[in-house]
């Protein structure tokens, strides 16, 4: 199992994308739901000025305040937040229809944990983070950050796309 101090800062390879962790942090504090906890992740996405192909993605959401272990299984193509909370990168880039555009292209990017159903307590979870087109790697329109839990497999998302340009 990973240990606090092998949790990943980067640089990290991850399909067609080079990540470094940019800040961490899972919350301790238990919340509900009448907290003004949102059900869906937060998130922003904006091009690194005077570098080409790099961004920086802030995502802020909360979890299920119970969670167990992540196995090393669970946690192919991510990187570890820490032992129960990690972010998936799910290459190749997917198609998604939302309610303005048919087909919009996405990068895929998901927090995962495991946790047991019906939770009424919630952590805050931020992460910050930079990626990097590696040569050769297609743009998309948008990215995709979805939570799942991997045990249900429930899943809630948002579609967001760069400030400046195509990521």
């Amino acid at each position: 199992m990973i240990s606090e101090k092998e949790v990943a800062t980067g640089p990290t390879k991850i399909g067609d994308l080079e990540f470094s962790l940019l800040n961490k942090k899972v919350g301790n504090k238990d919340l509900s739901q009448g907290d003004g906890v949102s059900k869906e992740p937060l998130v922003n996405i904006y091009a690194v000025e005077g570098k080409i192909n790099t961004y920086i993605v802030n995502i802020l959401t909360y979890i299920g305040a119970q969670r167990n272990k992540l196995t090393a299984q669970q946690l192919e193509n991510s990187l570890p937040i820490n032992k129960q909370v990690a972010l998936r990168y799910n290459p190749p880039i997917a198609e998604i229809n939302t309610e303005i555009k048919q087909g919009v292209t996405c990068r895929d990017f998901q927090i995962i944990f495991d946790g047991p159903e019906n939770q009424t307590e919630f952590n805050k979870v931020h992460i910050q983070f930079e990626y990097s087109l590696i040569e050769g790697t297609q743009s998309v329109e948008a990215i995709i950050v979805r939570d799942n839990d991997l045990d249900p497999r429930v899943s809630r998302g948002t579609i967001t796309t760069p400030i400046d340009g195509r990521g």
